[in-house]
């Protein structure tokens, strides 16, 4: 071209080429940042999903007006819903009339940015009722975090504990053994009612399990001085190992002497540390005083016997 309106005007097509060819760059990486952006956030999104199915609690999302959005697998399967099942329901129609009207729904609090937490009855997808823990706090936009905890469970594990609890105190009241707890430093940590009687132990004050210490002392089961390591309890620490029918004696301050027969062994924590030593011991006071006399009586029969050879039996 030679004249000057036709240069400028290819120079303004080179021109345009030029920005739309850059634009168009511009657009493609975009569109890509873009897409990898929404890749990202999706493989977050499933990661969080799994990490909320995975949760050992139920975990529960809900709109402005208190509907299901999201449910995780644990709220599932403790509600009893399919796969989606729940998703729709209002929160008031999953808690039982009762529930609602002895604990209302603490809107206010949550408005203020606190977590409300109670325990409530709600309702399962077949009609039947479960007590769960729940907690729940205010997001943005009015939707509600709620986290869920099956309460029935708990229960009947503290049912079944406290049962177990009920049985041991029973035995424990009822044993003509006395049984005590002992601490490694000596102190009395627990005694049932026949220790207390046998041992004449005084509690230290009405809330504590501890004793005042006893005015007897220990000796050998014929009145003999006992070393500490000699000692039942001190045999226990020393090897960690249980004691059988040990035979001691309870030196009284008046002169009487109780005879003993003593079974023990070493309590630990779950660390395998030792805790306590556990003793169960019985009176044999009568029991050796009739076998005195019986040994007394066969004694002098033998003299008798010896004194007059011609008798005969």
């Amino acid at each position: 071209p030679t004249e000057s309106t036709e240069l400028v005007r290819l120079g303004a097509n080179a021109l345009l080429l030029v920005a739309a060819s850059g634009l168009s760059g511009l657009f493609r990486r975009s569109r890509l940042a873009t897409c990898e952006r929404e890749s990202r956030l999706e493989r977050a999104a499933s990661a969080v999903r799994e990490l909320l199915d995975e949760s050992s609690d139920g975990i529960a999302l809900t709109d402005s007006d208190l509907r299901l959005t999201y449910v995780n697998a644990r709220a599932e399967q403790m509600f009893g819903f399919q796969p989606g099942g729940a998703i729709g329901k209002t929160v008031q129609s999953l808690v039982t009339p009762e529930s609602l009207a002895s604990t209302p729904l603490k809107l206010q609090a949550l408005y203020a940015g606190q977590t409300v937490r109670s325990e409530r009855s709600a309702f399962r997808a077949n009609g039947t009722v479960i007590d769960v823990d729940l907690s729940a706090r205010l997001l943005s936009g009015g939707r509600l975090l709620i986290s869920l905890r099956d309460m029935s469970e708990s229960r009947r594990e503290a049912e079944r504990q406290r049962a177990q609890r009920d049985l041991l105190s029973g035995i424990m009241a009822t044993s003509v053994a006395g049984i005590i707890m002992v601490d490694p430093r000596g102190t009395i940590l627990f005694a049932n009612q026949r220790a207390e009687a046998l041992l004449d132990l005084v509690k230290r004050g009405d809330h504590t399990s501890t004793y005042d210490r006893p005015h007897w002392r220990l000796v050998g089961i014929d009145g003999t001085r006992l070393a500490p390591s000699e000692l039942p309890f001190r045999r226990v620490i020393a090897t960690d190992a249980p004691v059988f029918d040990e035979r001691i004696a309870m030196q009284w301050p008046d002169g009487r002497r109780t005879a003993l027969t003593v079974n023990g062994g070493p309590l630990h924590d779950a660390t395998g540390q030792l805790q306590a030593v556990v003793l169960a011991f019985n009176d044999i006071t009568g029991a050796l005083a009739a076998e005195h006399a019986l040994r007394e009586r066969d004694r002098q029969l033998e003299q008798i016997t010896e004194a007059m050879p011609g008798i005969v039996y």
